[in-house]
């Protein structure tokens, strides 16, 4: 049995996030969806996830979220982003 890509996927545009994640799930993947930067940083920290699709200007952190996740989470996921996307 073939494991489910886990995906964080954060968004503080509830029906946009809500439908992100449906879609997702639809494919087949395994998505946790964080309203904010703050939990979304937290659900980082206590799992491990494949990929990370992040809303650049989110609340609380701004910014400073995804860059925080950028700069630590391993490139090949963002090469993993563009394959699963393409």
């Amino acid at each position: 049995m073939e494991e489910k890509l886990k995906i964080l996927l954060c968004e503080d545009d509830e029906n946009l996030g809500m439908l992100l994640r449906e879609y997702l799930q639809a494919k087949g993947y395994d998505a946790d969806l964080c309203p904010d930067g703050e939990e979304g940083y937290k659900a980082f920290l206590k799992n491990k996830y494949d990929l990370c699709v992040l809303d650049v200007m989110m609340p609380p952190y701004f910014d400073a979220f995804s860059f925080n996740v950028l700069t630590t989470f391993c490139i090949s996921s963002l090469i993993s982003m563009s394959f699963i996307l393409s």
